[in-house]
C-alpha cells in the first residue's frame, strides 16, 4: 500500500470543511440553513479565511468551514434547531452566538475585533501587508482557494503560482500550494511549499505549520512533525487544523 493512500482522508481536515456526525442517522433528516458574513469590526473589512464553527445545543454535532474572500460562510442541510456559532481568526477575540435555525433563520453578522495587545503593533504590520498585495495575487489566490473547495487541486495549482509570481512573498499561497500538491500525492513539492510558507512568514504563521506536521506524519517522520504541530498551537491555539 502506498504511504501516501490515506492523504485525502487526512487532507480533509486541513483544506475543506469539516463534519463531524456523532448521533444516529436520524440527524441526517435535515431541512435548515444558515449562512452569513464575518467582518472585522471597526475595520469595515471581511474577514476572509476565518474559521466558523456550528454545534448544536441539543446533541453531540459540531461543523466547521472557512469564510471567502468576502467574508461569507453558508452551512446547508442543518436539523432545526438551537445552536451555538463560534467565529475565530488570527489575532482577534472569539466570538459566539447563539442562534436559531428554522424556515426563518436571517443570515448572521459577526463581527470580531482585534485583541487589544495587537491594536498599535502587529496588527496595523498586517495591514500595511494585506494593502502591498497586488489585485492579480490577489485574484490568483482566491481563484485557487474556489479550486481547492470545489475539490480541484491540480486545478488551483497554477492559480498559487500565479499569485506567488505577481507577489513572491506571498505566504499564504504557499500554504495552500502545499496543501494541493500534497492531496496530489506529490510529497516533495508539498514540504518544499511548506517550509518557504514557514520561512517568507518568519515563523509566525501558523497554517503551514500543520500542512507540514500531517505530511510528515504521513511519512513517519513524527518527530519532527510533533514539534511542527506544537510549534503551530502555540502560534493560534484556535486554527482549526
Amino acid at each position: 500500500m502506498s504511504r501516501f493512500r490515506r492523504v485525502p482522508c487526512c487532507l480533509a481536515l486541513v483544506a475543506f470543511p469539516v463534519f463531524c456526525f456523532a448521533q444516529s442517522k436520524n440527524l441526517l433528516d435535515v431541512a435548515g440553513s444558515l449562512s452569513g458574513k464575518v467582518l472585522l469590526a471597526g475595520e469595515q473589512r471581511a474577514a476572509a479565511e476565518a474559521r466558523v464553527e456550528l454545534k448544536l445545543m441539543s446533541g453531540n454535532w459540531t461543523a466547521s468551514t472557512f469564510t471567502n474572500h468576502d467574508g461569507e460562510f453558508t452551512f446547508a442541510g442543518l436539523r432545526f434547531g438551537t445552536y451555538l456559532v463560534t467565529a475565530t481568526a488570527p489575532e482577534c477575540a472569539p466570538i459566539e452566538e447563539q442562534i436559531q435555525v428554522d424556515l426563518r433563520s436571517a443570515p448572521l453578522l459577526l463581527q470580531l475585533r482585534r485583541n487589544v495587545s495587537l491594536a498599535g503593533g502587529s496588527a496595523a504590520m498586517v495591514s500595511v501587508r494585506e494593502l502591498s498585495i497586488p489585485e492579480k495575487a490577489r485574484k490568483a489566490f482566491h481563484k485557487g482557494i474556489q479550486h481547492l473547495a470545489a475539490r480541484d487541486s491540480a486545478g488551483s495549482i497554477p492559480e498559487f503560482r500565479r499569485a506567488i509570481a505577481a507577489f513572491p512573498d506571498y505566504y499564504e499561497a504557499y500554504y495552500k500550494l502545499g496543501i494541493a500538491e500534497l492531496d496530489l500525492q506529490q510529497a516533495n513539492d508539498a514540504e518544499t511549499a511548506f517550509r518557504k510558507s514557514i520561512e517568507l512568514s518568519e515563523g509566525r504563521y501558523a497554517p503551514p505549520h500543520s500542512g507540514l506536521s500531517l505530511m510528515l506524519c504521513i511519512e513517519k517522520r513524527l518527530g519532527e512533525a510533533e514539534s511542527l504541530a506544537r510549534a503551530g498551537v502555540e502560534l493560534d491555539p484556535t486554527d482549526a487544523t
